[in-house]
């Protein structure tokens, strides 16, 4: 029989990667043991705790670490993971904080600690003192194949986004088959201006998850900035095919069957572009970028009806498009109209308070 000070011992050193499968080896042990120490009592409501997080009870799991805590407060585990739900599920980034620095007060050079410190720091917006924990636990655990993912998020928040290439780089390279590293490396390249070599890390990221809809919308939106919108209106296709309610990517599907219209190669039909649209406003009927690019291609197609009803509609939604089509090009088949002039006149907001006033 195993002593109780042994198992005391073995759960205190137990890291949250090994957590799960510790438990579930030693669950029918623990069940069967007669709880006479503090220590003990600590493991037992620890295990309780841990076993109410699996079920998605997390405000009893909180409950339980906080009973583990009143016999063995010196327990940076329970502090730890006491903070990790309090941050992943509950979303209290304060009190998991707190959390955090009392497991890293009793154990400084706890890398998981510091771990989560940052994540808990990054999403209250104190994302400079997130990547200084982020490099505290990387200083503990080099390999730490998540610090390194979350430091390179981080920095690209912060605008650092060489950095944060060289951090994903890094967490690749203890990790080279996850989907989000290479799509966050992505969206890191495109920031930069490199489109070819955020292409290049979607496709990765692809391979790895063939069904990632994020990663075939960016991808095409990045292949059309290249220039290339018969492949970026196949990767649309691939996102609404995972994601048909994907209202973005059926918007930007209909830009690229515009471009590809213009160009002398096209085989694309306006109404394609409209259909993909209509999709869209479907999906979200106040997205004003929609009814102003179906207000432009119906003045392409010298549709003035339509052209001026979709225009009005995305005017209604943001007084912005007046301005931006007083200038824009794509409305000249109907720059001369009164009706458009009329629309683009300040008269037009005076009837519409006057058309709705009793």
């Amino acid at each position: 029989m195993v002593r109780r000070d042994i198992l005391a011992e073995i759960f205190r050193r137990a890291i949250p990667v090994q957590f799960q499968e510790w438990l579930r080896k030693m669950k029918d042990l623990i069940i069967g043991t007669l709880w006479e120490t503090a220590e003990m009592k600590a493991v037992s409501w620890s295990v309780k705790a841990f076993e109410l997080e699996e079920l998605g009870r997390y405000e009893e799991a909180i409950a339980s670490y906080d009973k583990a805590l009143e016999f063995q407060p010196d327990d940076p585990h329970a502090w730890n993971r006491r903070g990790a739900v309090l941050c992943d599920f509950l979303r209290r980034y304060e009190e998991a904080l707190a959390s955090f620095d009392k497991a890293l007060e009793i154990k400084p050079n706890f890398h998981y600690a510091w771990h989560n410190r940052g994540v808990a720091l990054g999403n209250l917006g104190r994302t400079e003192e997130a990547v200084a924990s982020y490099d505290k636990a990387l200083g503990f655990q080099p390999d730490y194949s998540d610090a390194w993912y979350n430091r390179g998020y981080a920095l690209g928040k912060l605008g650092r986004y060489e950095e944060a290439v060289a951090s994903y780089n890094k967490a690749l390279r203890f990790q080279p088959d996850d989907p989000k590293v290479w799509y966050n490396r992505g969206l890191a390249f495109w920031n930069l201006g490199r489109y070819e070599e955020a292409v290049t890390s979607w496709d990765k990221a692809l391979e790895f998850q063939p069904e990632y809809y994020h990663a075939w919308y960016s991808r095409g939106l990045t292949l059309a900035k290249l220039g290339r919108y018969e492949e970026a209106v196949a990767s649309y296709d691939k996102a609404l095919e995972f994601q048909p309610d994907y209202s973005d990517a059926w918007y930007s599907r209909g830009l690229a069957l515009e471009d590809l219209e213009k160009t002398e190669e096209a085989v694309a039909s306006y109404d394609e572009a409209i259909a993909s649209y209509d999709r869209a406003l479907a999906i979200n009927p106040n997205d004003a970028n929609a009814w102003y690019s179906k207000a432009c291609l119906y003045a392409w197609q010298q549709n003035l009806d339509a052209a001026i009803t979709h225009l009005q509609r995305a005017i209604d939604l943001d007084p912005e498009y007046r301005n931006l089509a007083k200038t824009d090009t794509d409305l000249d088949a109907i720059r001369d109209c009164d009706r458009f002039l009329d629309l683009l006149s300040d008269r037009s907001d005076e009837k519409s308070t006057q058309s709705h006033s009793n």
